[in-house]
């Protein structure tokens, strides 16, 4: 069930939505709304009203996962180092004199993300792009794949009692 965090408050999300990290992280900004509405909402919502809600939001996380061009429309300084033939830090240098259209994820501290459109129309990058998205799409099913498995394993009869026997027999090697 999806929940606010009980220390979360209304105020506290609208004063979390005023800072510069925040608002200039499209993902970051979607989800403090999302809990801003789901906060809002819980308030006045009957429990058959929040499992509605609830359900819709994780189908909208779905979505967001499966659709491509949601969450893939960045590249890393991997793949722009890549695609350039230029150093990891290269990049980053181009990314701070801002002579690479780029972001942060968290502020001034986090990784950076490189918009893609600078080099989607440039003929001299085409090939090596295409080969990077390609590759980016066949890590994504990767992913995708490897959560599948482990939703169906979380399912099966006897999951939880397997980590508690794995955990019972590294305690009882320990000399």
């Amino acid at each position: 069930m999806i929940r606010v965090p009980e220390t979360l408050t209304l105020d506290k999300i609208k004063r979390l939505e005023k800072q510069p990290v925040i608002a200039n992280t499209p993902i970051l900004e979607s989800y403090l709304a999302v809990l801003k509405e789901v906060a809002f909402l819980e308030t006045k919502m009957t429990p058959k009203e929040r499992k509605v809600l609830e359900e819709m939001l994780i189908a909208t996380a779905e979505e967001r996962i499966s659709s491509p061009g949601t969450t893939e429309e960045y590249l890393t300084v991997k793949d722009v180092a890549k695609l350039l033939g230029i150093s990891p830090q290269m990049v980053r240098r181009h990314c701070l004199n801002k002579n690479i259209i780029s972001w942060r994820t968290l502020g001034e501290t986090g990784e950076w993300r490189i918009d893609i459109d600078q080099y989607r129309n440039d003929y001299t990058y085409s090939k090596r792009l295409e080969a990077i998205l390609d590759e980016k799409q066949n890590r994504k099913e990767r992913k995708q794949k490897l959560i599948t498995t482990v939703k169906e394993l979380a399912q099966t009869p006897g999951y939880a009692e397997m980590f508690d026997d794995i955990n019972a027999h590294k305690g009882s090697q320990v000399d």
